[in-house]
């Protein structure tokens, strides 16, 4: 379930049509755990620091990042 960051020369980006705020993020990952408990669930390393400890605890079970120096994702 992505959330739309803002990003430089995109107009949806920048005003989202509808925006997902933290509190309404963190419900939703509750009830994807909740709905399909054994389902791997991987958040993004664009959301904060304390959204990613949040989320964790609330059974995200991997975090996505990009290397800086690499063309690819890795788990």
């Amino acid at each position: 379930m992505p959330r739309i960051e803002p990003a430089t020369g995109s107009d949806v980006a920048s005003a989202p049509p509808y925006q997902v705020n933290n509190a309404d993020f963190r419900k939703i990952i509750a009830i994807l755990r909740l709905t399909v408990p054994y389902t791997g669930m991987i958040l993004s390393t664009r959301e904060n620091a304390e959204m990613r400890r949040f989320a964790f605890d609330l059974g995200i079970s991997q975090n996505l990042r990009r290397q800086p120096h690499q063309s690819r994702w890795v788990f």
